[in-house]
């Protein structure tokens, strides 16, 4: 009978994002191979780089280390790219901490244990079935009682990744990178009570990903595939409404205070893509969501839609272009000069644009 890991999907997933999308396979499970050191070591041993879980009620905490498996009684001062981790499922979405070893791990015959400096940080004892976590990883999210007993051991291989203290660094940076930037924008909130959402235009010529952008940000929040707004490839647009998407976050589902509005691309021809007139009128708020755009016909104030008053709230406060890398230094002269219109109508609006 195949043995199996008690992470979900979703928490897998994580993992694999964690190390840079790499490979994982279980190597040793403890209530299925014993809970001793040494039955640990007999499957472990010799594998390569490995993560160590440790699953409790609540929490799932874990180790990767770089590398084999060290040897019982075998101990090292040299630096190491080792680091733990604390995974956490909250609502729809898998909250990742790390901290990092400096030092090789040490396994005696009944305890694993992980090192920052002279400091025990982390430590696995499988005679008692415990887990320890000591200072300072009280303060970096891992949130927990000192020691208590654990559930589960599993140890996997990790397949994909190189053997390179620099690269693991560079990957797990990347992950903190991203935890810390969408905390920010998590708690970002306008500087007037008059803006309770922050409206955001995506502009940019046919195919460039405005709505594959606006999908894979609302992905993000999410914690799974989003795919909201239309997005193709096609050398007309297909975008042909005005559309403003809220973004809900996953942790609490509530709206986050910002919206990304999306629009047809600009073409080169005067009478495809998005009209120069339609552009002005949805940067002042007069085009409502949803509205239908018709490059031969834009929107005039005598339209039963047309919005004559907008509030501070309706207008468009920033504006992103969004370019394909491989082609923005190949746009053709005409895109360019449409480029430069919208540019001069929308700092006539003083719609600020991100640098």
């Amino acid at each position: 009978m195949a043995v199996t890991t008690r992470l979900t999907w979703k928490e897998e997933k994580s993992l694999q994002k964690l190390l840079g999308h790499a490979s994982l396979t279980l190597l040793y499970k403890s209530s299925v191979h014993g809970y001793s050191i040494e039955n640990m070591l007999q499957r472990c041993t010799y594998q390569g780089s490995t993560i160590t879980l440790i699953y409790t009620k609540n929490n799932i905490f874990g180790a990767f280390i770089l590398g084999h498996y060290p040897k019982i009684g075998e101990k090292s001062e040299s630096l190491d790219s080792s680091f733990c981790f604390s995974l956490q499922k909250k609502d729809n979405t898998i909250e990742i901490a790390t901290f990092p070893f400096n030092r090789v791990p040490e396994i005696t015959a009944n305890r694993l244990a992980f090192y920052f400096c002279d400091y025990t940080l982390f430590c696995l004892n499988t005679e008692l079935k415990q887990i320890v976590i000591v200072y300072p990883l009280e303060d970096k999210a891992f949130t927990t009682p000192k020691r208590f007993h654990y559930l589960e051991c599993e140890v996997f291989r990790v397949e994909g990744i190189k053997d390179d203290s620099c690269y693991v660094r560079r990957v797990t940076r990347v992950t903190q990178h991203r935890e810390h930037l969408l905390a920010e924008l998590r708690a970002y909130k306008p500087s007037t009570c008059l803006i309770p959402e922050i409206r955001i235009l995506m502009l940019g010529p046919v195919g460039s990903g405005k709505s594959t952008f606006i999908n894979s940000v609302k992905s993000v929040f999410q914690g799974h595939v989003i795919r909201q707004a239309i997005a193709g490839s096609d050398i007309t647009s297909i975008t042909e409404q005005y559309r403003i998407y809220s973004i809900k976050d996953g942790k609490d589902g509530i709206s986050l205070p910002f919206m990304l509005c999306d629009s047809p691309g600009l073409e080169e021809k005067e009478e495809a893509g998005l009209c120069i007139d339609d552009i002005s009128h949805i940067l002042k708020g007069c085009i409502p969501d949803r509205y239908q755009l018709n490059p031969q016909k834009p929107i005039t104030p005598s339209h039963s839609t047309f919005i004559t008053s907008p509030s501070l709230k309706e207008r468009i406060h920033c504006v992103a272009y969004v370019l394909d890398v491989n082609s923005v230094n190949h746009l053709p002269c005409k895109m360019v000069k449409k480029f430069k219109r919208v540019q001069k109508e929308v700092l006539h609006l003083g719609c600020p644009i991100p640098g």
